[in-house]
């Protein structure tokens, strides 16, 4: 005999666990999703990020922001900054004169931005220590340049040249090639004075055929070379020894006004 409310031995129920199959087959979209989300992340943090920073911009670009931020301290610091910046970026021609003098030409070429003032000074300055770093080549460029943008330096340019054909530490090749490189670059920005004294230049190292095309340039332009500029080519090739051009030079200041001509000759002498 059994017991009462038992099921017979061969009836007995028996549970069994799912194969490890199914368990498998339902743990592989879980894994994926997983996978997705933790890739997703990254890129819903960037997209997050890149939200609230357009969303600042855009907030500190009005005028309200602006003027709240403003008063509350930082305006008048910051134009007390700006304003001493400015006196400390701005330069003068006596401290370009100054680092001339001492060899500081780089410091000379970086002043000229800073200038309050542009003079002909200053531009013959930067002229001259372009040359004494041995850049002639970029003395026409930066010539053409400062009249480009200062017209008022255009009645300069002559001193400018003046100048730097008679400085006495720069080598001979170097100003030649400077004078040249001006004649090619910058004789558009050129005056009837600049251009005599172009010449004048050229007459220093003997370079006739230059003298000739600039003194045909002023007649092209309806202007013919002055008296003091004849006697001076006169004097200069006679310097170099060129008894020819000399002449022919000296009997056109001759016959322009014999006094003038004649008194420049016997100082040449």
């Amino acid at each position: 005999e059994r017991p009462s409310g038992t099921l017979p031995a061969s009836r007995t129920l028996h549970t069994r666990s799912p194969p490890l199959y199914i368990h498998l087959y339902y743990m592989q979209p879980l894994a994926e999703l997983t996978t997705w989300i933790v890739g997703a992340a990254p890129l819903a943090q960037e997209f997050y990020l890149f939200c609230f920073f357009c969303l600042g911009f855009a907030i500190f670009r009005t005028e309200a922001v602006k003027r709240l931020v403003f008063l509350r301290g930082g305006s008048e610091g910051s134009c007390k900054s700006e304003l001493a910046g400015a006196r400390v970026s701005e330069c003068s021609v006596e401290q370009l004169r100054t680092d001339f003098e001492h060899g500081r030409y780089q410091q000379v070429l970086d002043g000229w931005g800073m200038l309050s003032t542009f003079t002909g000074e200053a531009l013959t300055l930067v002229i001259s220590a372009l040359l004494a770093l041995g850049r002639p080549e970029d003395v026409g460029l930066c010539l053409a340049k400062a009249v480009a943008k200062l017209p008022h330096l255009r009645s300069t340019v002559n001193a400018a040249i003046g100048a730097i054909a008679n400085i006495a530490e720069v080598p001979r090749a170097q100003t030649v090639a400077a004078l040249r490189d001006i004649f090619e670059v910058a004789l558009d920005s050129m005056d009837a004075p600049a251009m005599e004294a172009l010449a004048k230049a050229f007459a220093q190292f003997n370079d006739e055929q230059r003298v000739s095309l600039l003194l045909r340039r002023l007649a092209s332009s309806g202007v013919a070379a002055s008296r003091k500029a004849l006697s001076d080519l006169a004097v200069s090739f006679l310097m170099c020894r060129n008894l020819d051009a000399s002449l022919g030079y000296l009997q056109q200041a001759f016959a322009a006004a014999p006094d003038a001509s004649t008194s420049a000759l016997r100082e040449a002498a």
